[in-house]
């Protein structure tokens, strides 16, 4: 996708152009989340035209276009259980299924927990290992696209890959407009004394917020245990649970930016969350 920006201004390093030489310009846009959340729901096509003003020379007017391509990012999960397909196929919102007909919860989302359910072992450590952004980009155009994950790693490494669908799982979460607790629910989820407590708080929860959660923490459950040891004096699960919690739960119970709903304390997320996990 191209933005233009509202004026460009280009000084060569050394010297002046001939007549005979040329000049690239190269455009590059930047895309955070607020500005695809928008992007999402207006125009998909982009043209305007720039201004080139060089010095004791003439004024060149450049048409710049661009297209926006659809992403699983940045977008809400109400919004994620209405595509009828991968969204990269999305050619507007009027695509969307209606309402009644939307799927319990993200198939993005899905994809990435059952990958990881299947595929990360006990000996497997996660966010210890720096994910590689290209094999990133890749995951993250295999859920735009529906295309098929990756088998393996670079040179087969394994904890690459693992690496990889972790940071893609936690930068999806992370993206959504609304998290998968609404701000205000935190105070609610914070004053929730024991498990059974943390379980009542789920009926307040968007329907699809319960499914994604459910899912969510069932995997974080699983991953923890499975480097656990049944013999107290080694709690390899509950330490390896903990640090899954300082993970997820700041992305999963996300403070509100506008300031509206009060920000929660970063450890009664966590303890919310490990009531579940734990």
């Amino acid at each position: 996708m191209i933005i233009a920006p509202s004026w460009l201004r280009i000084e060569p390093e050394v010297g002046l152009l001939r007549p005979d030489e040329t000049m690239t310009i190269l455009l590059s846009a930047y895309v955070d989340n607020d500005s695809a959340a928008k992007l999402h729901v207006g125009l998909a096509m982009f043209e305007c035209t720039l201004i080139l003003h060089t010095a004791l020379g003439k004024d060149d007017f450049i048409s710049v276009s661009g297209s926006y391509q659809y992403t699983c990012f940045a977008n809400t999960l109400e919004r994620l259980t209405r595509l009828a397909g991968p969204i990269r196929n999305l050619k507007s919102s009027e695509e969307l299924l209606p309402a009644g007909q939307a799927m319990n919860a993200p198939t993005e989302i899905m994809r990435l927990i059952n990958w990881m359910m299947t595929h990360i072992s006990a000996t497997d450590m996660l966010f210890e290992y720096p994910a590689q952004e290209r094999l990133c980009h890749v995951i993250r155009e295999c859920l735009d696209t529906g295309d098929e994950f990756p088998s393996e790693g670079p040179d087969g490494d394994h904890r690459a890959l693992v690496a990889a669908f972790s940071s893609t799982l936690v930068a999806l979460l992370d993206s959504l407009i609304e998290p998968v607790v609404p701000a205000r629910l935190h105070t609610q989820c914070l004053q929730a004394r024991d498990k059974d407590e943390a379980f009542e708080v789920l009926n307040a929860f968007p329907h699809v917020s319960i499914n994604v959660w459910i899912s969510l923490t069932a995997m974080l459950h699983f991953i923890a245990k499975q480097g656990a040891s049944k013999d107290d004096s080694n709690p390899t699960g509950t330490m390896r649970a903990h640090r899954l919690v300082s993970v997820f739960a700041p992305v999963l119970l996300r403070d509100d930016p506008t300031g509206i709903h009060p920000r929660a304390s970063p450890l009664g997320k966590r303890g919310f969350l490990l009531r579940f996990i734990d």
